[in-house]
């Protein structure tokens, strides 16, 4: 194999490298891309629909914690949709810049296409920072409350033990009431004196 062949062969396996790279950035950037913005919507509304369930915000401690996560998660969705929004707008300044790099050998051109870049890059990152500080402090704030779970599930039940540990009313006897008399002897009915029968009038 000559020299100049041997060159050929290079040039052909860097271009077929850099495309298979170009290709598999696409395909880790949508779907990083689409896991941060399913896993943050997942953790956020998770968070607020079922942290009653795991820890007591009533007597939980370090709240704000758990508020700057859900801010976080947030974040990480806006972050996201951004991205996208800044990718679809910059899509007719790149197709400008490269009309103007090949067509018209404008190298200032290039400067569009890394700027572009750069940017995206940038929501990337930015997006992706947001996302694990969110985990972290949403980690941290179950754990520390958890830490406290026992004393917490003890003064949720005291009530319920108080209450049962309250015997029921028992019956009582109904009292017969004691005949009413003034000097304590009871009372002998007053008969009415009887009366003459019709014959004992007519004898006298």
């Amino acid at each position: 194999m000559t020299e100049e062949e041997d060159l050929k062969e290079r040039q052909r396996l860097y271009e077929r490298t850099r495309d298979e790279l170009a290709a598999n950035g696409r395909s880790m950037s949508e779907t990083y891309d689409r896991a941060l913005l399913t896993l943050s919507s997942a953790f956020l509304g998770g968070s607020l629909a079922f942290i009653g369930e795991v820890v007591k915000l009533q007597s939980a401690s370090w709240k704000w914690i758990l508020y700057s996560s859900w801010l976080l998660f947030a974040l990480t969705i806006i972050l996201t949709v951004a991205s996208f929004i800044y990718g679809l707008q910059s899509l007719q300044p790149l197709r400008d810049a490269a009309e103007r790099y090949y067509i018209q050998r404008d190298l200032e051109a290039w400067k569009v296409s890394l700027s572009v870049q750069r940017s995206v890059l940038r929501f990337a990152r930015s997006a992706g920072v947001s996302f694990i500080l969110g985990v972290v402090l949403l980690s941290t704030f179950v754990f520390t409350n958890l830490a406290r779970g026992p004393v917490m599930a003890e003064e949720s039940s005291a009530p319920e033990i108080l209450k049962r540990s309250i015997p029921p009313a028992t019956f009582q006897k109904p009292v017969t009431p004691a005949p009413a008399s003034g000097s304590g002897t009871p009372e002998t009915p007053v008969q009415a004196p009887a009366t003459q029968t019709t014959q004992q009038k007519q004898g006298s």
